[in-house]
Protein backbone atom coordinates (compact mmCIF):
# COMPACT_ATOMS: atom_id res chain seq x y z
CA UNK A 1 0.00 0.00 0.00
CA UNK A 2 0.88 3.57 -0.82
CA UNK A 3 2.58 5.25 1.96
CA UNK A 4 0.74 8.40 2.31
CA UNK A 5 -0.85 10.64 5.00
CA UNK A 6 -4.22 10.91 2.85
CA UNK A 7 -4.62 7.34 4.36
CA UNK A 8 -6.86 8.13 6.59
CA UNK A 9 -10.79 7.70 7.57
CA UNK A 10 -13.10 10.35 7.19
CA UNK A 11 -16.72 10.51 7.15
CA UNK A 12 -19.06 9.53 3.67
CA UNK A 13 -22.63 10.86 3.09
CA UNK A 14 -24.70 9.02 0.02
CA UNK A 15 -25.19 13.10 -0.78
CA UNK A 16 -25.72 16.44 0.69
CA UNK A 17 -28.86 16.02 2.56
CA UNK A 18 -27.36 12.22 4.11
CA UNK A 19 -27.12 11.71 7.54
CA UNK A 20 -26.05 8.42 8.21
CA UNK A 21 -22.25 8.46 7.40
CA UNK A 22 -19.85 5.59 6.24
CA UNK A 23 -16.46 5.46 6.58
CA UNK A 24 -13.60 5.58 3.89
CA UNK A 25 -10.19 6.13 2.89
CA UNK A 26 -9.11 9.54 2.17
CA UNK A 27 -6.94 8.51 -0.67
CA UNK A 28 -9.29 6.12 -1.90
CA UNK A 29 -11.99 8.64 -2.70
CA UNK A 30 -9.59 11.01 -3.68
CA UNK A 31 -8.57 8.72 -6.69
CA UNK A 32 -12.00 6.81 -7.46
CA UNK A 33 -13.13 7.51 -11.01
CA UNK A 34 -16.61 6.22 -9.99
CA UNK A 35 -19.00 9.33 -10.30
CA UNK A 36 -16.42 11.09 -12.75
CA UNK A 37 -18.93 10.52 -15.62
CA UNK A 38 -21.43 12.48 -13.87
CA UNK A 39 -18.63 14.96 -13.08
CA UNK A 40 -17.89 15.76 -16.42
CA UNK A 41 -21.50 15.51 -17.40
CA UNK A 42 -22.19 18.17 -15.40
CA UNK A 43 -19.49 20.11 -16.26
CA UNK A 44 -21.06 20.73 -20.09
CA UNK A 45 -24.44 22.15 -18.47
CA UNK A 46 -25.13 25.79 -18.76
CA UNK A 47 -28.06 25.91 -16.58
CA UNK A 48 -26.73 26.73 -12.92
CA UNK A 49 -29.95 25.21 -11.22
CA UNK A 50 -29.28 21.93 -12.80
CA UNK A 51 -26.11 22.09 -12.28
CA UNK A 52 -26.64 22.31 -8.10
CA UNK A 53 -29.18 19.71 -8.46
CA UNK A 54 -26.81 17.43 -10.05
CA UNK A 55 -24.08 18.56 -7.35
CA UNK A 56 -26.26 18.26 -4.26
CA UNK A 57 -26.82 14.11 -5.30
CA UNK A 58 -23.56 13.12 -5.60
CA UNK A 59 -21.41 11.39 -2.44
CA UNK A 60 -19.94 14.14 0.04
CA UNK A 61 -17.07 14.00 3.06
CA UNK A 62 -15.95 15.65 5.93
CA UNK A 63 -12.24 15.51 4.84
CA UNK A 64 -12.03 17.36 9.00
CA UNK A 65 -12.90 13.96 10.67
CA UNK A 66 -14.77 11.01 11.69
CA UNK A 67 -18.62 12.26 12.46
CA UNK A 68 -21.26 9.89 14.38
CA UNK A 69 -24.28 12.58 12.76
CA UNK A 70 -22.68 15.94 10.70
CA UNK A 71 -22.88 18.31 13.13
CA UNK A 72 -19.85 19.71 15.35
CA UNK A 73 -21.29 18.19 18.45
CA UNK A 74 -20.86 14.54 17.24
CA UNK A 75 -17.32 14.98 16.04
CA UNK A 76 -15.45 11.68 16.76
CA UNK A 77 -12.41 11.84 15.87
CA UNK A 78 -10.31 14.84 13.84
CA UNK A 79 -8.83 13.55 10.51
CA UNK A 80 -5.56 16.33 11.09
CA UNK A 81 -6.84 18.14 7.64
CA UNK A 82 -8.30 21.25 6.34
CA UNK A 83 -9.87 21.50 3.10
CA UNK A 84 -9.31 24.55 1.15
CA UNK A 85 -11.76 26.38 -1.84
CA UNK A 86 -10.75 28.83 -4.13
CA UNK A 87 -13.28 30.12 -5.64
CA UNK A 88 -13.04 32.26 -9.41
CA UNK A 89 -15.65 34.69 -8.28
CA UNK A 90 -13.51 35.58 -5.19
CA UNK A 91 -10.41 35.69 -7.15
CA UNK A 92 -11.03 37.33 -10.07
CA UNK A 93 -7.92 39.81 -9.77
CA UNK A 94 -5.93 36.66 -10.82
CA UNK A 95 -5.15 37.20 -14.39
CA UNK A 96 -3.28 33.53 -14.81
CA UNK A 97 -6.78 31.76 -12.51
CA UNK A 98 -6.07 28.48 -14.90
CA UNK A 99 -3.03 28.17 -13.51
CA UNK A 100 -2.84 28.43 -10.08
CA UNK A 101 -3.40 24.66 -9.09
CA UNK A 102 0.28 24.46 -10.38
CA UNK A 103 1.92 27.24 -8.11
CA UNK A 104 -0.37 26.12 -5.21
CA UNK A 105 1.69 22.64 -5.80
CA UNK A 106 5.08 24.92 -4.56
CA UNK A 107 3.32 25.16 -1.23
CA UNK A 108 4.88 22.48 0.96
CA UNK A 109 2.01 22.09 3.37
CA UNK A 110 -0.38 21.04 0.77
CA UNK A 111 -1.40 17.36 0.59
CA UNK A 112 -3.92 17.84 -2.09
CA UNK A 113 -5.11 20.40 -4.87
CA UNK A 114 -7.69 19.20 -7.50
CA UNK A 115 -10.86 20.69 -9.43
CA UNK A 116 -13.93 21.52 -8.07
CA UNK A 117 -16.66 20.04 -8.75
CA UNK A 118 -17.66 22.39 -11.38
CA UNK A 119 -14.61 22.91 -12.84
CA UNK A 120 -14.40 26.93 -11.68
CA UNK A 121 -12.45 26.85 -8.97
CA UNK A 122 -9.98 24.50 -7.07
CA UNK A 123 -9.75 22.74 -3.72
CA UNK A 124 -6.71 21.23 -1.69
CA UNK A 125 -6.35 19.83 1.87
CA UNK A 126 -3.34 20.79 4.30
CA UNK A 127 -2.60 18.59 7.17
CA UNK A 128 -2.48 20.22 10.86
CA UNK A 129 -2.13 18.97 13.98
CA UNK A 130 -5.44 17.09 15.06
CA UNK A 131 -7.50 19.93 16.71
CA UNK A 132 -11.21 20.76 18.71
CA UNK A 133 -13.88 22.34 16.26
CA UNK A 134 -12.68 25.57 17.54
CA UNK A 135 -9.03 25.40 17.04
CA UNK A 136 -10.09 24.15 13.57
CA UNK A 137 -11.47 27.29 13.12
CA UNK A 138 -8.81 29.10 14.25
CA UNK A 139 -5.87 27.25 12.07
CA UNK A 140 -8.08 27.98 9.06
CA UNK A 141 -8.30 31.56 10.04
CA UNK A 142 -4.01 31.22 10.15
CA UNK A 143 -4.39 29.08 6.67
CA UNK A 144 -6.16 32.06 5.09
CA UNK A 145 -3.75 34.81 6.34
CA UNK A 146 -1.22 32.34 5.09
CA UNK A 147 -2.99 32.04 1.14
CA UNK A 148 -4.02 36.03 1.40
CA UNK A 149 -0.46 37.38 1.98
CA UNK A 150 -0.24 35.48 -1.47
CA UNK A 151 -2.80 37.02 -2.83
CA UNK A 152 -5.31 34.39 -2.68
CA UNK A 153 -8.82 34.55 -1.14
CA UNK A 154 -10.13 31.33 0.25
CA UNK A 155 -13.55 30.54 0.56
CA UNK A 156 -13.89 31.22 4.33
CA UNK A 157 -16.99 28.22 4.93
CA UNK A 158 -14.28 25.87 5.12
CA UNK A 159 -13.36 26.58 8.56
CA UNK A 160 -16.24 24.84 9.51
CA UNK A 161 -15.19 21.77 10.97
CA UNK A 162 -17.91 19.60 9.91
CA UNK A 163 -18.05 21.41 6.10
CA UNK A 164 -18.76 18.86 3.26
CA UNK A 165 -16.87 18.19 0.47
CA UNK A 166 -18.49 17.12 -2.48
CA UNK A 167 -17.17 14.55 -5.07
CA UNK A 168 -15.13 15.80 -7.92
CA UNK A 169 -12.91 14.30 -10.42
CA UNK A 170 -9.24 15.46 -11.72
CA UNK A 171 -7.59 13.52 -13.96
CA UNK A 172 -4.65 15.56 -12.86
CA UNK A 173 -4.92 16.51 -9.16
CA UNK A 174 -1.52 17.41 -7.44
CA UNK A 175 -0.68 15.09 -4.76
CA UNK A 176 1.97 15.38 -2.25
CA UNK A 177 1.82 12.46 -0.32
CA UNK A 178 4.65 13.50 2.79
CA UNK A 179 3.27 17.38 3.21
CA UNK A 180 4.54 19.19 6.14
CA UNK A 181 2.18 19.93 8.89
CA UNK A 182 0.79 23.23 9.01
CA UNK A 183 1.18 24.36 12.53
CA UNK A 184 0.05 28.01 12.23
CA UNK A 185 -3.02 29.16 14.24
CA UNK A 186 -4.79 32.40 14.67
CA UNK A 187 -6.99 32.56 17.40
CA UNK A 188 -9.24 35.94 17.84
CA UNK A 189 -6.98 38.93 19.76
CA UNK A 190 -9.15 39.20 23.70
CA UNK A 191 -10.83 42.41 23.85
CA UNK A 192 -9.05 44.70 25.87
CA UNK A 193 -10.34 48.27 26.91
CA UNK A 194 -8.62 51.23 26.40
CA UNK A 195 -10.65 52.97 29.37
CA UNK A 196 -8.25 54.78 31.64
CA UNK A 197 -7.71 52.39 35.13
CA UNK A 198 -9.58 54.54 36.99
CA UNK A 199 -12.87 56.29 36.12
CA UNK A 200 -15.78 57.25 37.71
CA UNK A 201 -17.55 54.66 36.17
CA UNK A 202 -15.17 52.23 37.84
CA UNK A 203 -15.20 53.63 41.56
CA UNK A 204 -19.34 53.36 41.04
CA UNK A 205 -18.94 50.01 40.01
CA UNK A 206 -16.43 48.75 42.40
CA UNK A 207 -18.46 50.70 45.06
CA UNK A 208 -21.93 48.63 44.37
CA UNK A 209 -19.26 45.39 44.41
CA UNK A 210 -18.87 46.69 47.74
CA UNK A 211 -22.10 46.12 49.14
CA UNK A 212 -22.72 42.85 47.34
CA UNK A 213 -19.83 41.43 49.14
CA UNK A 214 -20.88 43.22 52.23
CA UNK A 215 -24.27 41.78 52.20
CA UNK A 216 -23.72 38.77 49.94
CA UNK A 217 -26.40 39.55 47.34
CA UNK A 218 -27.45 37.09 44.96
CA UNK A 219 -28.16 39.28 41.50
CA UNK A 220 -27.44 36.40 38.52
CA UNK A 221 -30.81 34.54 39.70
CA UNK A 222 -31.67 33.32 36.81
CA UNK A 223 -28.10 32.45 35.97
CA UNK A 224 -29.35 32.85 32.06
CA UNK A 225 -29.91 36.01 30.30
CA UNK A 226 -30.06 38.43 32.76
CA UNK A 227 -26.23 36.69 33.85
CA UNK A 228 -25.39 36.71 30.06
CA UNK A 229 -26.38 40.78 30.15
CA UNK A 230 -24.38 41.28 33.60
CA UNK A 231 -21.35 39.71 31.98
CA UNK A 232 -21.76 41.70 28.03
CA UNK A 233 -21.87 44.87 30.50
CA UNK A 234 -18.49 44.20 32.35
CA UNK A 235 -16.62 43.21 29.18
CA UNK A 236 -17.87 46.20 26.98
CA UNK A 237 -16.54 48.46 30.03
CA UNK A 238 -13.90 47.38 31.21
CA UNK A 239 -12.72 44.73 28.73
CA UNK A 240 -10.58 41.88 30.12
CA UNK A 241 -10.45 43.81 33.94
CA UNK A 242 -13.75 42.96 34.40
CA UNK A 243 -13.77 39.44 34.47
CA UNK A 244 -13.28 40.21 38.33
CA UNK A 245 -15.95 41.71 38.97
CA UNK A 246 -18.10 38.96 37.17
CA UNK A 247 -16.58 36.25 39.39
CA UNK A 248 -17.49 38.33 42.45
CA UNK A 249 -21.19 38.91 41.91
CA UNK A 250 -21.45 35.52 40.36
CA UNK A 251 -19.91 33.75 43.61
CA UNK A 252 -23.10 34.09 45.49
CA UNK A 253 -25.11 31.96 43.07
CA UNK A 254 -26.09 28.62 44.50
CA UNK A 255 -24.69 27.27 40.98
CA UNK A 256 -21.59 29.17 40.89
CA UNK A 257 -18.87 27.44 38.87
CA UNK A 258 -15.74 29.33 38.55
CA UNK A 259 -15.10 27.75 35.17
CA UNK A 260 -18.78 28.38 33.41
CA UNK A 261 -17.90 31.81 34.83
CA UNK A 262 -14.90 32.37 32.94
CA UNK A 263 -16.69 30.50 30.03
CA UNK A 264 -19.39 33.23 29.67
CA UNK A 265 -16.65 35.58 30.19
CA UNK A 266 -14.84 34.60 27.10
CA UNK A 267 -18.12 33.75 25.46
CA UNK A 268 -19.00 37.56 25.80
CA UNK A 269 -15.96 39.00 25.16
CA UNK A 270 -15.70 37.29 21.50
CA UNK A 271 -19.07 38.49 21.17
CA UNK A 272 -20.20 42.25 20.27
CA UNK A 273 -23.37 42.32 22.25
CA UNK A 274 -24.87 45.72 22.38
CA UNK A 275 -25.14 45.71 25.96
CA UNK A 276 -23.47 48.96 28.09
CA UNK A 277 -22.49 49.31 31.48
CA UNK A 278 -26.22 51.27 32.25
CA UNK A 279 -27.55 47.07 32.08
CA UNK A 280 -25.49 46.63 35.12
CA UNK A 281 -26.84 49.54 37.26
CA UNK A 282 -30.50 48.81 36.15
CA UNK A 283 -29.97 45.51 37.43
CA UNK A 284 -28.31 46.01 40.51
CA UNK A 285 -31.02 48.75 41.19
CA UNK A 286 -33.70 46.95 40.65
CA UNK A 287 -32.34 44.51 43.84
CA UNK A 288 -32.55 47.21 46.13
CA UNK A 289 -28.55 48.28 46.03
CA UNK A 290 -28.05 51.76 46.07
CA UNK A 291 -26.27 53.03 43.16
CA UNK A 292 -23.27 55.86 44.18
CA UNK A 293 -23.80 59.09 42.58
CA UNK A 294 -21.85 60.32 39.58
CA UNK A 295 -18.69 62.82 40.98
CA UNK A 296 -18.81 66.21 39.78
CA UNK A 297 -15.82 67.13 38.36
CA UNK A 298 -15.44 69.84 40.44
CA UNK A 299 -16.44 68.73 43.64
CA UNK A 300 -14.12 67.59 46.55
CA UNK A 301 -13.63 63.47 46.42
CA UNK A 302 -16.26 62.05 49.13
CA UNK A 303 -14.46 61.35 52.21
CA UNK A 304 -17.33 59.10 53.12
CA UNK A 305 -16.59 56.14 50.44
CA UNK A 306 -12.64 55.05 49.62
CA UNK A 307 -12.60 52.31 47.12
CA UNK A 308 -9.38 50.76 47.02
CA UNK A 309 -8.29 48.04 44.74
CA UNK A 310 -5.86 45.50 46.63
CA UNK A 311 -4.60 42.52 44.58
CA UNK A 312 -4.66 39.82 46.25
CA UNK A 313 -5.19 35.82 44.78
CA UNK A 314 -6.74 37.23 41.86
CA UNK A 315 -9.37 38.91 43.61
CA UNK A 316 -10.04 42.68 43.44
CA UNK A 317 -10.59 43.50 47.15
CA UNK A 318 -13.22 46.29 47.38
CA UNK A 319 -13.47 48.69 50.63
CA UNK A 320 -16.11 50.87 51.87
CA UNK A 321 -15.95 52.97 54.78
CA UNK A 322 -17.91 53.42 56.98
CA UNK A 323 -18.74 49.42 57.29
CA UNK A 324 -22.84 48.80 56.80
CA UNK A 325 -24.38 48.10 59.65
CA UNK A 326 -25.76 44.35 59.39
CA UNK A 327 -29.15 43.77 57.55
CA UNK A 328 -32.13 44.33 60.16
CA UNK A 329 -35.70 43.14 59.46
CA UNK A 330 -37.86 45.67 57.33
CA UNK A 331 -41.19 46.14 58.96
CA UNK A 332 -43.60 44.14 56.45
CA UNK A 333 -45.71 41.01 55.56
CA UNK A 334 -42.83 37.97 55.54
CA UNK A 335 -42.01 39.20 59.45
CA UNK A 336 -42.99 36.12 61.34
CA UNK A 337 -41.81 33.76 58.51
CA UNK A 338 -38.58 35.62 58.96
CA UNK A 339 -38.64 35.19 62.74
CA UNK A 340 -39.57 31.28 62.15
CA UNK A 341 -36.62 30.62 59.80
CA UNK A 342 -34.07 32.04 61.87
CA UNK A 343 -35.03 30.69 65.20
CA UNK A 344 -35.10 27.28 63.08
CA UNK A 345 -31.84 27.47 61.37
CA UNK A 346 -30.12 28.94 64.91
CA UNK A 347 -31.02 25.47 66.16
CA UNK A 348 -31.28 22.96 63.68
CA UNK A 349 -27.65 20.92 62.34
CA UNK A 350 -26.26 21.56 58.84
CA UNK A 351 -25.16 18.97 56.87
CA UNK A 352 -22.01 19.70 54.99
CA UNK A 353 -23.93 19.76 51.42
CA UNK A 354 -27.88 19.20 50.42
CA UNK A 355 -29.93 18.85 47.65
CA UNK A 356 -32.35 21.93 47.57
CA UNK A 357 -34.51 20.41 44.29
CA UNK A 358 -33.47 18.19 41.73
CA UNK A 359 -31.06 20.76 39.79
CA UNK A 360 -29.55 22.86 42.93
CA UNK A 361 -27.27 21.63 45.35
CA UNK A 362 -26.09 23.72 48.15
CA UNK A 363 -22.47 23.46 49.04
CA UNK A 364 -22.16 26.36 51.98
CA UNK A 365 -25.38 26.52 53.76
CA UNK A 366 -23.88 28.78 56.29
CA UNK A 367 -23.42 30.89 53.05
CA UNK A 368 -26.59 30.22 51.82
CA UNK A 369 -28.67 30.79 54.68
CA UNK A 370 -27.08 34.11 55.28
CA UNK A 371 -27.29 35.80 52.41
CA UNK A 372 -30.88 34.77 51.76
CA UNK A 373 -31.50 35.89 55.50
CA UNK A 374 -30.33 39.15 54.83
CA UNK A 375 -31.86 39.57 51.52
CA UNK A 376 -35.30 38.98 52.60
CA UNK A 377 -35.34 40.95 55.63
CA UNK A 378 -33.92 44.06 53.62
CA UNK A 379 -36.55 43.12 51.32
CA UNK A 380 -39.64 42.59 53.21
CA UNK A 381 -42.80 42.30 51.19
CA UNK A 382 -41.08 42.88 48.09
CA UNK A 383 -42.89 40.44 45.70
CA UNK A 384 -39.73 40.30 43.37
CA UNK A 385 -37.57 38.31 46.43
CA UNK A 386 -39.97 36.13 47.32
CA UNK A 387 -38.00 33.42 45.59
CA UNK A 388 -35.62 33.94 48.56
CA UNK A 389 -38.00 33.65 51.27
CA UNK A 390 -39.37 30.45 48.89
CA UNK A 391 -35.69 28.92 48.74
CA UNK A 392 -35.12 28.94 52.83
CA UNK A 393 -38.52 27.53 53.54
CA UNK A 394 -37.48 24.74 50.90
CA UNK A 395 -34.56 24.46 52.63
CA UNK A 396 -35.82 24.25 56.12
CA UNK A 397 -38.46 21.79 54.87
CA UNK A 398 -35.43 19.34 53.48
CA UNK A 399 -34.31 19.65 57.01
CA UNK A 400 -37.29 18.32 58.76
Amino acid sequence: MLQSILNIKVSCFENCNGTAPQDVKLLDWLTSDKYREKVERLRTIQDENLQKVIKKSLPAITPAGLFSYRDTEHLISHSGFLAFDIDFSDNQHISNFDTLKEQISHVVCVAYCGLSVRGKGFWGLVPIPKSTSEEHKYRFNALSKFFKDYNINLDSSGSNVDRLRIYSWDSEGYFNHNAKLFTNILRPKKKTSSRPAFTDTRERVEAIISQIKENKIDITEDYKEGWLKLASALANEFGESGRVYFHIISQYHPKYDANDTDRMFDNVLKHDYKITIGSFFKIVADYGIKLPLKKDKNSQKDDNIKVINQKFDNTIQVVTLPKPAPAQVKPGIWSNEITELEQFFNTVKLPDTIKLNQSSKITDLNLFIKSHMDIVKAQNGNKRYIPYLERLQQLKTNLN
